[in-house]
């Protein structure tokens, strides 16, 4: 091959190469362009037509949020409810707060609509609403007053008129709340009348971080309740009681509770009457058809401490308590503790009650009732299955 000829083979790779370098930058041309155009092009995952309405804040009496917050999503949507701002949200459900729709099963445009319970609690609270979709998220952040416009704090209110054949309605756990402040201040014009749930209550609002870690404060101390309080077969859960014994209620005296279920927690620190449903019933006073899985703590490292723990009620004078069920563990270092009743005595009865909760305590304990007093009382058609143990310290 002569020079002529091997010059002609160099020219030829030196375009081959050129050409080679050519394509490449415009392929890496190409797929930057298109690759830029998926990054401009790209939707959201949701999309807030009015991003003002993504805080909100609303007075102690209002019951909806300022506004709706339209979204459009790109997907199925879900969301959560928690207490704080979002840069501070505490750990569990806002339950003062609920919104409608709270998802979407498909893309599409929603309007959010909050909902409130009535502060009455007469401080500031603050909610975060999260709405999440395929990966990208939006908060709504609600904060409420503790006052009304007028600066003056929300009043909790009953619909009805307190009689027997018009009850007043509890349907919220801050009318429950204010039913217990009214009894406990001696109201007269409610300590005696009559009640009735309109929805299943739950008091967490009213628990652990409430009343300075106390939790609830039963209804009837040191005023009693002498009222008809109908639970229409709802349930009251959440309860939370770290403090001085009682219950949902603490003293019904001459008064009813009946078609109720109570749920929660109750860590006694007193020698005093603990019950799930009341620490104590006297004088006349009746709970009828009622379930408790209510767990009662009452260690006081004292022996000799009378705690006087029942599922349903810790002491029973001249009372009864009908048709009852409890499925709580009791535990106790004092005495007078059963899983219906810790005490009964002058006449009371427990008729066709059961319990299925373990028993613990010093002494005088039993898996229906821990000590009669006088032996004037009856137990008729009862029976426990759960553990009894008579000795604990």
């Amino acid at each position: 091959m002569d020079s002529r000829e091997l010059e002609m083979i160099d020219k030829i790779i030196k375009k081959m190469y050129r050409l080679k370098s050519l394509f490449l930058v415009c392929l890496f041309s190409v797929v930057a362009f298109f690759a830029g155009c998926n990054d401009k092009d790209k939707q959201p995952e949701i999309i807030v037509e009015n991003e003002t309405a993504l805080s909100q804040t609303v007075f102690a009496d209002k019951t909806n949020g300022t506004s709706g917050v339209t979204i459009i999503t790109a997907g199925a949507w879900t969301s959560t409810i928690t207490e704080g701002s979002a840069k501070s949200a505490k750990a569990g459900t806002a339950t003062w707060v609920s919104i409608n729709p709270d998802h979407g099963d498909a893309a599409g445009t929603y309007t959010i609509v909050i909902s409130l319970e009535p502060n009455a609690t007469g401080t500031d609270r603050t909610a975060t609403i999260n709405i999440a979709c395929m990966g990208g998220n939006i908060s709504i952040t609600v904060t409420q007053k503790g006052t009304k416009e007028d600066g003056e704090p929300y009043m909790i209110t009953f619909e009805g008129s307190g009689t027997s054949a018009d009850p007043y309605q509890i349907g919220a756990a801050a009318q429950l709340a204010r039913l217990a402040e009214l009894v406990n201040e001696g109201n007269a014009d409610y300590n005696d009348k009559y009640y009735q749930l309109m929805a299943d209550i739950d008091l967490s609002d009213f628990g652990k971080d409430w009343n300075d870690g106390k939790g609830w404060i039963p209804i009837g101390r040191p005023w009693e309740f002498k009222g008809n309080f109908d639970g229409n077969n709802h349930k009251v859960s959440g309860l939370y009681i770290n403090d001085h014994a009682g219950g949902l209620f603490v003293y019904i005296t001459g008064g009813t509770v009946r078609n109720l279920s109570v749920d929660g927690e109750i860590n006694c620190r007193t020698a005093f009457a603990s019950g799930g449903v009341s620490g104590s019933i006297r004088s006349g006073g009746s709970i009828i058809n009622c379930n408790s899985s209510v767990t009662i703590n009452a260690i006081f490292n004292d022996i000799s401490s009378a705690s006087g723990c029942g599922g349903i009620a810790g002491y029973v004078f001249e009372s009864s308590i009908t048709n009852c069920r409890t499925t709580g563990w009791i535990r106790s270092d004092g005495a007078y503790v059963g899983g219906v009743a810790g005490s009964i005595s002058n006449g009371s009865s427990i008729t066709n009650c059961s319990a299925t909760g373990a028993v613990s305590a010093y002494r005088d304990v039993g898996g229906v009732v821990g000590y009669d007093f006088n032996g004037t009382s009856s137990i008729t058609g009862c029976y426990a299955t759960g553990t009894v143990n008579g000795d604990h310290r």
